[in-house]
């Protein structure tokens, strides 16, 4: 373990800084008080004399414990690992763009179409360096129809289907009214079906195959539009400040709105604070709600510079807010020699006192002044 401590880190007649300093209940006084020690008797066991002189005068003995003191001869001291100490950092989060649900597919006119592929932007919000949120049309599906040329012997009910290659789901329409020809007036869409490839049909579009009640019923044809059917993110976007749901998609077609849940883009440090460890060392980064992750970059000057999102997380409906703390627990000693420091479950560092730079996870600081 090494020597015992030297002499130097005893009380208030040592170098100026380098002075232990923990909190002991020395016998005799009614509370823990801030102390010096000013004895060595083994590694885990001092003689104390409070600070500010308001304790006994007479120096006590304190055995160092895990946890609260909570009686006379008790004693703990701080001690620090690289990367536990820091503070004073502050920073925002910026959201992107990680889901979007149709709620209204398109209101436009029969050729005002969206088509697979289509990608739409975002409406509103507030988003940084041109990081605006875009979405990628994934299917479409029959918006609205009417008939182009009502050909003859129809019935009212009569089907008429799109289908094949590119059709996930068929567009099936019927007959809503028909001439005294047997011409078709009117038709309401049946199932709007779902087309996942690029290409539509031109106007105007005869269906794939019809189900009637005259097999005589022909020459029916249709101008039909395409609304927006399912979604996938083009750019999520970085945003500051949220478009409230249902947003407006705006790109080919018309009327398309989505609600939208995010991920977390981005992360700016608003202050980097001080006394972080340098050489390497990162500072933890949390968030007040949902499952994103990053990690803070700590600069030569003990701040921290800047923050990497390690995983955006996903759902998130309003910008968290962001803690940046130290990434190690402080701890407390259990036994400390002239070189080491040891806590109560066997983890060991090289020490030094405050203010001096430790350079890496096998270094601590001890609590002095």
């Amino acid at each position: 373990m090494g020597r015992p401590l030297k002499k130097q880190y005893f009380g208030n007649v040592t170098l100026s800084g380098q002075a232990i300093i923990g909190n002991a209940w020395i016998q005799g006084d009614s509370v823990a008080r801030p102390s010096w020690i000013v004895k060595q008797l083994t590694s885990s066991s001092y003689q104390w004399l409070s600070v500010n002189g308001q304790g006994p005068a007479t120096p006590g003995q304190c055995y160092l414990v895990n946890g609260p003191i909570t009686g006379p001869g008790q004693a703990n001291i701080a001690v620090y690992p690289y990367n536990a100490e820091g503070g004073g950092a502050t920073a925002v989060a910026n959201l992107g763009v990680y889901s979007a649900t149709v709620v209204t597919s398109g209101t436009g006119t029969v050729d005002a179409d969206y088509g697979v592929g289509n990608v739409l932007n975002v409406s509103g919000g507030t988003y940084t360096n041109n990081q605006q949120g875009n979405v990628t049309v994934a299917s479409v599906k029959l918006r609205t129809i009417a008939a182009a040329v009502g050909g003859s012997n129809y019935t009212v009910g009569d089907t008429f289907t799109i289908s094949g290659a590119g059709y996930a789901t068929n567009v099936v329409v019927a007959v809503s009214s028909a001439s005294a020809t047997g011409g078709v007036t009117g038709v309401s869409i049946t199932n709007a079906g779902s087309k996942t490839t690029a290409g539509l049909p031109a106007d105007p579009v005869t269906f794939t195959s019809q189900t009637v009640t005259n097999v005589s019923a022909a020459g029916a044809t249709f101008n039909i539009g395409w609304g927006v059917n399912t979604l996938t993110i083009a750019n999520a976007g970085d945003y500051r400040a949220l478009a409230a749901n249902p947003v407006t998609l705006l790109g080919s077609g018309g009327g398309a709105t989505a609600n939208l849940t995010y991920l977390v883009s981005t992360v700016q440090v608003t202050n980097g604070g001080s006394g972080f460890d340098d050489n390497g060392g990162v500072a933890a980064v949390t968030f007040s709600s949902g499952a994103a992750t990053a990690v803070g970059s700590v600069n030569a000057a003990g701040s921290v510079s800047s923050v990497t999102v390690t995983a955006g997380g996903s759902g998130y409906a309003a910008i968290p807010t962001v803690s940046i703390n130290p990434s190690v627990t402080p701890t407390l000693a259990a036994e400390i020699m002239d070189n080491t420091v040891k806590n109560f479950i066997g983890q060991t560092w090289s020490w030094l006192p405050n203010g001096y730079q430790l350079s890496g996870p096998t270094w601590a600081h001890i609590n002095t002044q």
